[in-house]
């Protein structure tokens, strides 16, 4: 029985949240428009009319259908086409679906290809998926949603796949310095099975919420079971097979124990993973949309990540930079120590390194200024070098506030090295 109503209840929710006709259950009054994620207290920012004025009201109050008469014509499109790894792309990926659903368009897409990546930031873009329960949410897998990618798929109302995708493969590993290793390998039975079972029940929650089969779904996570699909009283089922009772009639089995488990795009359909086959972004948003609706792109967790990626050219040559700084003014030291010690002595030294043999201290300490000064100014261009090096990580990240942390550190080594900089002129 508290299934029946866990059901209802989130059926209703989905409605509610996602509608666009508004309907006041104490006297009938009718507005178009749509909710926002602005909240005060118990009552929700929602645009309304042709001109889109914000007021607040108690969304428990109405009746609420969705039509699309109150949005805005147009579909917003985010595409995440590389592996799932920069916590400054994922900002921009989670601050471009809050600002989008807030704008009130049909839907927004999601154009996925990525072999997966790091789970704590795909938990996060599930996250901001599942706040944005005021906009529907759509994935398009265009190429792969593979391992994390598989979940951020799963996380939006519906998923289409075109006909070569594939879907699954979403085992929870560790990066070790000896490569990619089990939870278990990594962390020990104990420990590894507790981390295994928190991202399975994590994923599991994020399917049920959309009405897609959970057990297909740990199949992709946990390659220790092996789920069929089976007829219960008339009604289809996917359990795992060591649940299977004798009255069970198996029509299907869909993994097998050993192997984890990842779908054609015809096999996601079949089992109710994905909704449908699609053969390119205008062939849905032509199935989904309104007839003129326009696609607006929202490519700023792109454009992030390509920043990123100069600054981290930068940082490698910043990197070379300071360490052969630090070599340098070591060489420097070592001869001032030891000009100051010759020009203590009464004696001759004996030098290879300018001119070679005996050579009284008053020679040999002016050679060492030489090369002194040598070193002196290799360090000049040296810190010339990085600090062209700070300034242009810090013209390509500057514009970007999710990379505002690597701003802060470039900005301060810039400080020092400019002070260093002055120091030696």
């Amino acid at each position: 029985m508290k299934k029946v109503i866990y059901m209802f209840f989130f059926l209703t929710s989905l409605v509610i949240c996602t509608a666009d006709t508004f309907t006041n259950k104490n006297n009938d009054e009718i507005f178009y428009g749509y909710p926002t994620q602005k909240t005060k207290g118990n009552k929700t920012l929602v645009r309304t009319g042709s001109n889109f004025q914000a007021k607040y009201i108690d969304l428990s109050e109405y009746d609420i259908e969705k039509n699309n008469q109150g949005r805005r014509s147009k579909v917003i499109v985010i595409d995440i086409n590389d592996e799932i790894e920069y916590e400054c792309e994922v900002k921009a990926l989670e601050n471009a679906i809050e600002v989008e659903s807030n704008q009130g368009p049909e839907f927004i897409l999601l154009e996925i290809d990525t072999p997966g990546g790091r789970v704590d930031l795909a938990e996060r873009i599930c996250d901001a998926l599942s706040k944005a329960d005021n906009c529907r949410t759509v994935a398009f897998v265009k190429g792969g949603a593979i391992s994390a990618g598989a979940v951020v798929a799963l996380a939006c109302d519906e998923v289409y796949m075109s006909q070569s995708a594939t879907i699954g493969g979403a085992t929870k590993y560790v990066i070790t310095g000896e490569g990619p290793k089990s939870l278990k390998e990594a962390y020990g039975e104990a420990v590894g099975e507790k981390q295994q079972s928190i991202w399975i029940a994590f994923c599991e929650g994020v399917a049920e919420k959309n009405n897609r089969p959970t057990r297909i779904v740990r199949a992709m996570i946990d390659k220790d079971i092996s789920v069929v699909e089976v007829e219960k009283e008339g009604n289809r089922a996917f359990i795992c097979s060591t649940d299977k009772k004798v009255p069970d009639k198996t029509v299907k089995t869909w993994s097998e124990k050993g192997k984890l488990l990842t779908l054609t795009a015809s096999e996601a359909v079949e089992c109710g993973i994905a909704d449908g086959i699609l053969q390119s972004r205008e062939e849905l948003v032509s199935k989904l949309a309104t007839k003129d609706a326009r696609q607006v792109v929202n490519s700023s967790n792109i454009k992030v990540r390509q920043a990123y990626k100069l600054i981290e050219d930068n940082l490698t040559k910043i990197k070379v930079l300071e360490e052969a700084w630090t070599t340098l003014v070591s060489e420097i030291r070592d001869i001032d120590d030891m000009i100051a010690n010759t020009e203590k002595t009464n004696y001759s030294v004996y030098d290879d390194s300018w001119g070679g043999g005996y050579v009284v201290e008053k020679e040999y300490a002016s050679g060492a200024r030489a090369v002194r000064e040598s070193k002196i100014q290799q360090l000049r261009t040296l810190l010339s070098q990085l600090i062209k090096e700070y300034k242009n990580a810090i013209l390509t990240g500057k514009k970007f506030r999710e990379l505002d942390g690597e701003m802060k550190e470039l900005r301060e080594g810039l400080k020092s090295t400019e002070k260093a900089y002055k120091k030696l002129m």
